[in-house]
């Protein structure tokens, strides 16, 4: 997670390149979220598990396709 918690990267080293690449275009399509959630240990942003964000995948780091970039892209989460 990066320092101002606005992207994941997510590694992936077991895929192939092709099939790593493929899971991206998925990704994209079917615009994936992921209802993000972190655990704490600090009294000022409350002890446990707090919720981070949604997250949406917009790309890979490199060209070797094994980062995986997801941006925030809502502070909120409602459940229907």
């Amino acid at each position: 997670m990066s320092d101002d918690w606005n992207y994941i990267y997510y590694f992936n080293d077991t895929n192939d390149k092709t099939k790593q690449q493929k899971l991206g275009e998925k990704q994209l399509e079917r615009q994936t979220q992921l209802i993000t959630f972190t655990k704490l240990n600090e009294k000022e942003l409350g002890i446990g598990y707090n919720f981070v964000g949604v997250f949406t995948f917009i790309g890979f780091l490199d060209k070797d396709y094994k980062t995986m970039i997801y941006q925030k892209t809502k502070n909120s989460y409602q459940l229907k």
